[in-house]
């Protein structure tokens, strides 16, 4: 006798998400540590030499990996091979995270596991980047920070330096460049040069989701609440349209997210006239939840997995203590 297909789930919210997304989140639920909690994809992760093991690595690999890696660390922050020793595991605590919070939220409809795991994800980002010695904004990382309304995350990235490819002579910076350096310039007040980068985007051919975001931008420096709307409206419209794309966008789109709070803080009459009860991938649910829950970290902690990290998370400090 044949066995029946196993079928998806397609009632509920993940009902609502196209079949690609579907598959996706089924993905990462049974093979890439969606069946974890935060807090136990936390704990797998933070077992560095395991981690690594994990990946098909031999002993004496991962053994020479983090002789590598802690001589790196000593050089780059003048610490001692305890100290870098120590800080080791931080380099591998993203791994998945992103992943699993937003597979977990669609499968057990629950925005709060988005909300805390999306702000723990921006917090550890901040911190990698700083081991690596290369922190940087980016205008993904910048936007998911601002998507779960962390802003002194997303106002310590913007601070830094902006991660832009280097044109070349007499071409203009390409669409994500600049949109970078729009964000990080509008998460530090400096709506000239936001008017700047989107003007310049405009000297290339944009396709509608790109051009949703233009307008949603200029919005803001013009103070104009229907542009705001109307770009975000465009740029969801525009995203639900292409074909290629990540297939977890099929679900969510965190930029969308990041630029609602993004105008919010500029003005909260900026967004008034956009419809946050609209469909996927605008997740009316998550909104609803970051709305009222302005610290996304408030009932959250970390020690039963370490004291360390959750120093580093909660209290923005770096992983390299002194």
């Amino acid at each position: 006798m044949a066995k029946s297909k196993t079928t998806e789930p397609t009632s509920g919210l993940l009902g609502a998400v196209p079949k690609r997304g579907r598959a996706m989140i089924a993905t990462i639920m049974a093979e890439r540590g969606g069946a974890l909690t935060l807090i136990d994809l936390l704990a797998r992760n933070w077992d560095f030499e395991s981690l690594y093991r994990s990946a098909g690595r031999s002993e004496s690999d991962v053994a020479r990996l983090g002789d590598s890696l802690a001589a790196e660390l000593v050089q780059r922050h003048q610490c001692s091979p305890e100290q870098a020793r120590a800080a080791l595991p931080f380099l591998g605590l993203t791994q998945d995270l992103r992943e699993s919070v937003i597979a977990r939220r669609f499968t057990l409809d629950d925005p709060a596991v988005l909300g805390q795991g999306l702000a723990v994800l921006s917090r550890l980002r901040w911190a990698e980047l700083g081991l690596g010695g290369g922190s940087y904004a980016d205008s993904t990382n910048m936007l998911e920070a601002l998507a779960v309304r962390d802003v002194e995350v997303a106002m310590r990235l913007a601070a830094s330096e902006p991660s832009v490819s280097r044109a070349a002579d007499g071409e203009e910076l390409g669409f994500s460049d600049l949109l970078t350096l729009a964000v990080r310039a509008a998460i530090l007040g400096d709506h000239a040069t936001v008017g700047n980068m989107v003007r310049r985007m405009g000297a290339g051919k944009l396709r509608p989701w790109q051009l949703g975001i233009q307008q949603c931008l200029m919005g803001l420096v013009d103070r104009d609440p229907s542009k705001v709307a109307g770009g975000l409206t465009a740029y969801l419209d525009g995203l639900r349209s292409l074909r290629q794309k990540d297939e977890l966008e099929e679900a969510i789109t965190l930029t969308a997210h990041g630029l609602y709070w993004l105008g919010d803080r500029t003005d909260p009459a900026l967004v008034a006239q956009f419809d946050v009860a609209g469909p996927l991938p605008w997740d009316a649910g998550f909104h609803a939840w970051t709305n009222t829950h302005p610290d996304p970290l408030a009932d959250l902690t970390l020690a039963s997995v370490s004291t360390r990290l959750e120093d580093v998370v909660v209290g923005l400090r770096s992983p390299i203590l002194k």
